[in-house]
């Protein structure tokens, strides 16, 4: 009861500060539910997922592609939500997906089925006892496989074997979660893939990992990788009525206790494999206040501070995976996009950290952006999806289909050219792009074989599955 009294007040709070409930009567909502974007692309405002969009042939169309696919996973599950409700923490559909935690157990067997109301692992489910439902588990993890690159809770992909967490200007961790769509759960489920041993055994014989690939019958595998932000101040309605929330219970980093908690999304990763793009679909999208994008923009920002000051931070011997011999003083400069000094631990949380855009948005995914906003304002005003922005969209003229079961995996004429990173998740390695890295994606390791050089189609989801116990 104490746990959902503190949400309520949260929810009250939010909407006590200017969170109005929206109809399709009060929103100003019109009949329009397709935009016209660049040459030939329709996008339609549904909860429908695109399979696949074969006319993309420039970078504004994959760009528009990348616009259609975001929106109808941001598309409210109940449909009497309007359409990026302000104030509402009720999921939309990506987020009915399965969590990686979930899919790939500790145990190496198979997983609920698909549309189970399981939000965590079984060893942390009575987390989320007594509160809502929906409500998602978000949690720190003391241990980062150094030989792993992907996002685990609070650490990013990069650097590994170091620290890696992100401190919002709010003083708190970001967040980060990984969730498959049905169809590469279907895979994974179907072929036991859930099992290291059983992934080992099929590539082994030959085979390789291979993604069901969206056309117009199906969708096609699927992964998002979410970045959140706890709401310290739900007071503040100017700010949230522009975010997309959520019901969490967050274990905190700094006391390893779990408590309830309002948060808000700033960072979306889509990957998609599909018929005219078997190497991958990869868009990434984040909210318009995350850092200075342009002098327009005054603030104030989620991981940037004009005025920055140096922080220093007294942390504890042995404190959590720091491996000081006595207590230390770790400096938090403002030099942007620096990996921070030292691991989250009980006697040492999260400080703010200075964060910039390298690599600026450009012109063709900015005119794009432009295009969605202002349509979604128009035809959906107040809608919180009008804040948010895609920083690129990746894709390739001339894909390579057939590709070997060993990693590397073949990557050919990918586009653009320039790097793309998402502040929230590829802070400390902005010059580089997402498949570079996902093309030595390979199986889990298995007693036999630590160290497995079999390919899993550019996904690092395989890596987690762990042999029967």
């Amino acid at each position: 009861m104490k746990k959902n009294m503190l949400y309520k007040v949260a929810l009250l709070l939010l909407a006590g500060f200017g969170f109005l409930v929206m109809t399709s009567s009060d929103t100003g909502e019109d009949a329009t539910t397709t935009c016209t974007c660049g040459t030939l692309i329709g996008i339609e405002f549904s909860p429908t997922v695109p399979g696949d969009n074969k006319l993309v042939t420039g970078q504004t169309q994959a760009d528009c592609f990348a616009w259609w696919e975001f929106i109808a996973l941001n598309w409210p599950v109940d449909a009497n939500t309007s359409f990026g409700q302000p104030g509402d923490t009720e999921p939309v559909q990506w987020e009915t997906y399965m969590t990686r935690e979930v899919l790939l157990n500790q145990n190496g067997t198979k997983p609920p089925a698909w549309g189970s109301s399981q939000k965590a692992p079984d060893n942390k489910m009575a987390l989320l006892a007594d509160h809502p439902a929906g409500t998602k588990l978000l949690f720190h993890s003391s241990k980062f496989n150094s030989d792993v690159e992907i996002i685990d809770e609070t650490g990013q992909a990069f650097p590994n074997n170091a620290p890696n967490w992100l401190g919002a200007q709010n003083g708190t961790n970001i967040w980060y979660e990984v969730l498959v769509n049905e169809d590469e759960y279907n895979y994974i489920v179907d072929n036991a893939f859930y099992n290291a041993d059983s992934q080992y055994v099929y590539v082994a014989a030959g085979n390789r990992i291979d993604l069901p690939m969206g056309n117009s019958i199906q969708v096609g595998a699927m992964e998002i990788k979410a970045s959140w932000m706890e709401v310290t101040d739900p007071e503040n309605a100017e700010k949230w009525n522009t975010y997309k929330l959520s019901k969490a219970v967050l274990v905190d980093p700094g006391t390893g206790n779990p408590r309830p908690a309002i948060v808000a999304l700033i960072g979306l990763h889509i990957i998609h494999k599909t018929e005219s793009q078997p190497t991958w679909f990869w868009a990434t999208f984040e909210h318009v206040d995350n850092v200075k994008d342009s002098e327009d923009h005054t603030g104030p920002w989620n991981l940037y501070n004009p005025d920055c000051v140096t922080q220093e931070v007294n942390v504890p011997a042995a404190c959590g995976q720091n491996t000081n011999k006595a207590d230390s003083t770790y400096t938090i400069d403002c030099t942007a996009n620096a990996q921070p000094t030292y691991y989250l631990c009980p006697a040492a949380g999260p400080v703010p950290m200075q964060v910039s855009r390298e690599i600026p948005i450009d012109n063709d995914a900015q005119a794009v952006n432009d295009k969605l906003q202002a349509f979604i304002q128009e035809h959906y005003p107040g809608s919180v999806w009008s804040n948010y922005q895609l920083i690129n969209m990746i894709w390739s003229t001339t894909p390579q289909n057939i590709q070997p079961n060993t990693v590397p995996q073949g990557l050919k004429a990918m586009q653009p050219l320039i790097p793309m990173a998402n502040t929230t998740s590829e802070t400390f390695i902005q010059q580089t792009t997402c498949y570079s890295c996902h093309q030595f994606a390979g199986i889990a390791p298995t007693s036999g074989d630590p160290n497995p050089k079999f390919a899993s189609d550019f996904s690092f989801v395989f890596e987690f599955a762990k042999s029967q116990k």
